[in-house]
């Protein structure tokens, strides 16, 4: 009779009545000026009958199965038209546990439920999973159509979730990853950790939808990955009127706890816990879900914590059932993805949440909002107020409708950026929306970045409304495609960088702004701004585009043209043709007369007698170098028609009539260079040629131009990976030379850049019918397909050694990149690269900013992680190897890296 006497007053507790004899809401408060209507939530009401799992043969010892005895009991209350099923101190080992209708699982004090970790014990079934229909393996808890039903107690219920989790080798430590592999299982790579070969199968097939396998799978196939499909620890589906109060729920196979499509549930006074490293180890999923109240609970998970869901893409737009009429309060959170978040399965809708007098400990988000094209969905009406933050590892605030399947640190950590849409979308029910949220009473200590809203073009966040927040962080607010945001007392104080961000923002309106002195700028960029109401006490900043401020930052570090590279005298050379014809045509995008005179001063120097000479130019050298700085000639022989600009341009063509050729009449790269031609060289002689064949109707050229392309590709082509050798000597008698090809040993990406940026200028001149154009063009297209597989997978970059991605030395490089991305984007907007690579040059060109752009304490910005030079032969030898290359000097602003950019950014920011 002990455990009844404990129990009575626990029952008895959720009916008190008071003295009038009406009973007392305990949840009343709660509803206090509730900016939304929703219905009493009341807590379900069992029948008085009492059974302890021991009297169906239940052993609480940790060893006996008690399966049976749970299910038994379950079937037998239920005849009994329901009641409480008592489960007393012990620990009663179990398989799943299926619920009835009108049933309360009460856990007393020392009660541990603790499921098997035999997955045979859990048949596959239907069910819904991040937001789809498929198949997991059953439930250690479940109950699906029922109505009445509870968890309560003061034990704990325990999933065994560490034999169904993978595990990621930089989560632990490495005794913990090391014990992990000596216990079985497999590897996927070095550092991904899975159960079972039938769990890499399952992950595998789900790489398109996470968790999901792709596709449809008979019978057989859903059982040979049955160890990866993980289910949820509780999943009640489709149930009305559920309270679960008081007891813990922790190490769960996946997500803790799942209430979908369920109406009147309370969740009180629990502890949802997971180790931090557990995938996909949400806390609380609310999905598809009707009047709920979330109260007094504490979460500390490996995933987001509180989470609102409703559906995913075709499926939950389908459903069409959103999560509504929600309360939550006085929660403690630590260590989740996020704290509050609503998504990123949202596509059914959320509307009508409230959510306040919670605390955020080391979360990586604080309240995080997510989705992502595809979506659809809208999520409205959300009211958050008195929350406290600190140690948070990202944002405090995040709204973010490009979420890309990672955590915010993942995506931190790896780099990621938003991408840059070419074309924008068409609104359609695809298109998610986050609108009407109000947050006030907010302090937050210690976050990386105050706050992000990162809506979409075609959708921005809108109407988000901040007041009374105080905020300390490394870095401010930044806003990005958002529109009709209220700021109301708003105090944030960034360690470094302004207070506030603003991309493409509309109707900003702002109240009472503090923020430190030295953070006291609101930088704006983009486009599509519109009316920004900033307060006295922060200075509006226009923010140049980034290949504008490199630009200005050259000639503040080079007030004289000549002087670019650092150069101590005068030189005709390729790097200051190079990066003065892309401040040309910054001068023809702008107007601006500072980049045109700048181009001109460096002619001005440095061609002499009326052009017939050029300083420091030596045509007996037949040095192809020396070919490329004069198409900065051929605009001011086109603006002016000047006698010396022509004589500059004839004394260059004359060295190309006489430059040493191959036996196939291939150019030298230079004289001291014989029999050899380098992939270099086309870029520094073919596009002037190119050029001059247009200007000054000498059509042979074009023949000329064709021939050299084609030729390096014969004698430099690696079937193997679609790339070129940097070089190719026809004699062999070069050490670094091939004894059968004559080709070099390695791919250097700057000296594929200048091949590739010799194609696309030249087919700027060649003539649409000219009959060999198609072989450059195809040249192009296979090389840009065959660059993908060798990009940098977390910065998106190119390597100094193109094939090695990765390797020990070698390292992501800016020269090479850049060329690639212009390359890229003038390829596809003149048509002769796929429309497709418009798009990733873009990508491309906004990861490049992050990975080699880095601002200068006197406001200037700087390019780093640039290889200085590399060649081929010559004193000292360079014998071509990969130590040769990952071991040459890198500087910062080289032109061959500087110039690339800027024309990239000019077809791309």
């Amino acid at each position: 009779m002990l455990f009844k006497r404990i129990l009575l007053p626990a029952i008895l507790s959720a009916f008190i009545v008071s003295a009038s004899g009406q009973e007392k809401y305990s949840y009343a408060y709660l509803y206090e000026n509730l900016p939304f209507k929703m219905s009493e939530v009341q807590k379900p009401v069992f029948p008085p009958t009492q059974k302890s799992i021991t009297d169906f043969g239940g052993v609480g010892d940790g060893s006996t199965l008690n399966t049976e005895a749970f299910n038994s009991a379950m079937k037998s209350l239920s005849a009994q038209g329901g009641g409480t099923l008592v489960v007393p101190f012990g620990v009663w080992f179990t398989g799943p546990i299926v619920f009835q209708s009108n049933i309360n699982l009460h856990l007393e004090k020392g009660a541990l439920i603790l499921f098997t970790s035999d997955f045979d014990a859990y048949p596959l079934v239907e069910t819904s999973f991040e937001g789809l229909e498929t198949k997991r393996c059953q439930s250690p808890i479940s109950g699906r159509n029922l109505v009445n039903i509870a968890i309560t107690g003061e034990g704990a219920i325990n999933g065994s979730g560490e034999a169904w989790r993978p595990l990621k080798k930089d989560k632990v430590t490495a005794r913990h990853w090391a014990e992990q592999v000596r216990s079985g299982g497999v590897l996927r790579g070095d550092n991904y950790w899975l159960p079972s070969k039938g769990a890499l199968k399952g992950d595998s097939l789900s790489a398109q939808n996470f968790n999901v396998p792709n596709g449809t799978l008979n019978d057989e196939q859903w059982n040979e990955i049955k160890d990866f499909l993980r289910p949820v620890m509780v999943s009640f589906i489709n149930c009305k009127n559920v309270l679960l109060q008081g007891v813990l729920f922790e190490n769960s196979p996946s997500w803790n706890i799942h209430p979908l499509m369920c109406e009147n549930l309370i969740i009180d006074g629990i502890f949802a816990r997971n180790p931090s490293f557990a995938q996909n180890g949400d806390g609380l999923d609310v999905e598809s879900c009707k009047n709920v109240i979330v109260v007094n609970s504490t979460f500390d998970v490996g995933d987001d914590a509180i989470c609102l869901k409703s559906g995913k893409d075709e499926n939950g737009r389908k459903r069409g059932r959103p999560t509504e009429n929600m309360i939550v309060d006085n929660c403690k959170v630590f260590k989740a993805h996020g704290g509050f978040v609503v998504g990123s399965e949202m596509s059914g809708g959320v509307r009508n949440i409230a959510v306040s007098n919670c605390e955020f400990l080391g979360t990586d988000v604080g309240l995080r909002f997510k989705s992502t094209r595809g979506r659809g969905g809208l999520v409205e009406n959300i009211f958050v107020e008195n929350i406290s933050m600190f140690d948070i590892v990202t944002e405090s605030l995040l709204f973010d409708l490009y979420y890309g399947g990672k955590s915010a640190v993942e995506a931190l950590d790896d780099d990621d950026s938003t991408p840059v849409d070419e074309v924008i979308p068409a609104v359609s029910e695809k298109t998610p929306a986050f609108r009407n949220i109000h947050i006030k009473n907010i302090v937050s200590r210690n976050a990386r970045r105050a706050m992000f809203f990162n809506g979409l073009p075609e959708m921005n966040i809108d109407g988000i409304n901040v007041e009374n927040a105080y905020i300390t962080s490394q870095t401010g607010v930044e806003l990005s495609e958002s529109k009709n945001i209220v700021f109301r007392n708003v105090s944030v104080f960034p360690e470094k960088g302004p207070a506030l961000l603003l991309n493409n923002v509309k109707n900003l309106k702002i109240e009472d702004f503090n923020t430190s002195n030295s953070a006291s700028e609101a930088k704006i960029s983009g486009e599509r701004n519109e009316k920004i109401n900033l307060p006295a006490n922060l200075k509006s900043v226009k923010v140049a585009k980034t290949y504008v401020q490199m630009t200005d930052s050259e000639m503040k570090r080079y007030p004289e043209s000549w002087m670019l590279d650092g150069a101590r005298a005068p030189k005709w050379d390729y790097v200051h043709g190079l990066e003065l014809m892309a401040i040309y045509k910054l001068f023809q995008q702008t107007g601006d007369r500072k980049y045109y005179n700048y181009v001109k001063s460096y002619l001005d120097t440095m061609l002499l007698d009326n052009g017939t000479k050029i300083l420091t130019y030596r045509p007996t050298d037949y040095n192809l170098d020396m070919i490329n700085a004069g198409r900065l000639i051929f605009p001011f022989y086109a603006e002016t028609k000047a006698e010396k600009y022509k004589n500059a341009l004839n004394l260059l063509r004359e060295q190309i009539k006489k430059q040493p050729r191959t036996t196939d009449k291939g150019f030298w790269h230079k004289q001291i260079y014989p029999s050899q031609m380098w992939l270099d060289g086309i870029y520094m002689a073919s596009p002037f040629l190119a050029q001059y064949a247009s200007v000054f109707k000498e059509s042979a050229l074009y023949d000329e131009v064709i021939r050299q392309i084609t030729l390096v590709a014969s004698h430099t082509y690696d079937a193997k990976t679609g790339l070129y050798y940097h070089g190719w000597d026809e004699s062999r008698e070069q050490r670094w030379a091939n004894p059968e090809t004559g080709t070099s040993p390695n791919f250097w990406s700057r000296s594929i850049g200048w091949y590739m940026m010799a194609m696309v200028d030249c087919l700027e001149f060649i003539p649409e019918k000219h009959p060999r154009r198609a072989e450059v063009i195809d040249i192009l297209k296979r090389l840009s397909a065959s660059l993908e597989k060798f990009r940098d997978p977390k910065t998106g970059m190119w390597y100094q050694v193109t094939d090695r991605v990765g390797d020990k030395g070698n390292y992501i490089e800016a020269t090479g990149s850049a060329m690639f991305i212009y390359a890229w984007a003038k390829g596809a907007k003149n048509g002769w690269l796929d429309a497709s690579y418009l798009a990733k040059a873009k990508t491309a060109y906004s990861q490049y900013v992050k990975a080699f752009v880095k601002e200068n304490s006197d406001g200037t910005v700087s390019l780093t992680n640039c290889c200085a030079v590399a060649g081929l032969g010559g004193n000292p030898y360079r014998d071509g190897s990969y130590e040769y290359y990952v071991n040459e000097r890198k500087k910062d602003n080289d032109p061959k890296g500087v110039g690339p950019f800027i024309l990239a950014g000019l077809l791309l920011e």
